[in-house]
């Protein structure tokens, strides 16, 4: 089974429509599992979240099932991601990220 980069359920906490793309919010969001935020900019019309719900987000390097495994690493950090223009600011203990590494972001409502 493949490791993930972050995989947790997030709950929407605020919304903030005013970002520089038409039909993108930049969506705030914690979650349960551990004590990480994140800000995410996202297109909602195609992919409509409002502020109470939970998804379970992953971001993987692959899609392929057989990702080899990292090392543990206690250090909080800042992670900055950019999709196609739409920004991602993730605070946590993120151990498995490298600087201009491909990424997948994987979101589904639950």
């Amino acid at each position: 089974m493949a490791e993930f980069h972050f995989d947790e359920i997030i709950k929407v906490i605020k919304f903030d429509s005013q970002v520089v793309y038409d039909k993108v919010s930049r969506v705030v969001a914690t979650s349960e599992d551990s004590d990480c935020y994140l800000e995410l900019d996202v297109h909602t019309e195609l992919y409509p979240m409002l502020k109470g719900e939970k998804f379970r987000m992953l971001i993987s390097s692959t899609l392929n099932a057989d990702q080899k495994t990292d090392g543990d690493d206690e250090v909080k950090v800042v992670v900055y991601v950019s999709f196609g223009g739409l920004q991602l600011m993730l605070k946590g203990k993120m151990h498995k990220f490298k600087v201009d590494q491909r990424l997948f972001l994987l979101l589904r409502k639950i």
